[in-house]
């Protein structure tokens, strides 16, 4: 099936009318491919994750030592924990992706916290 709508249309359409998500999907797939080939997205639908710092390098620390796991995902953050007693001094280390680096990575900001 063709999508003859216009991109304005699809975007103004709602999802449970007929045709209008197959026309988003058509749509997008369209621009994924031309900015993979103008070299404008170097990765398309792949998050990056950041790895949180190791519990055991970090005196005081829990283990995970992130409230939200070992991996975080980019964009999102670390909420750093510390046992009974102690403060982290960080409130949250962010997971930023670092797309100068190839292949493209991802790290924490700042990189570790202390329990004090």
């Amino acid at each position: 099936r063709f999508c003859r709508w216009s991109f304005v249309q699809s975007l103004l359409s709602l999802p449970g009318k007929s045709g209008s998500r197959a026309c988003m999907q058509v749509f997008g797939f369209q621009v994924a491919v031309i900015l993979v080939f103008l070299g404008i997205a170097r990765r398309v639908g792949a998050g990056l994750n950041c790895t949180a710092p190791n519990a055991t390098l970090i005196p005081n620390a829990r283990d995970p030592p992130c409230a939200e796991g070992n991996v975080i995902q980019e964009y999102y953050y670390c909420s750093p924990r510390c046992h009974a007693g102690y403060m982290p001094d960080e409130v949250v280390l962010n997971c930023f992706p670092d797309y100068s680096q190839d292949p493209p990575a991802a790290a924490l900001y700042p990189p570790t916290f202390f329990c004090d």
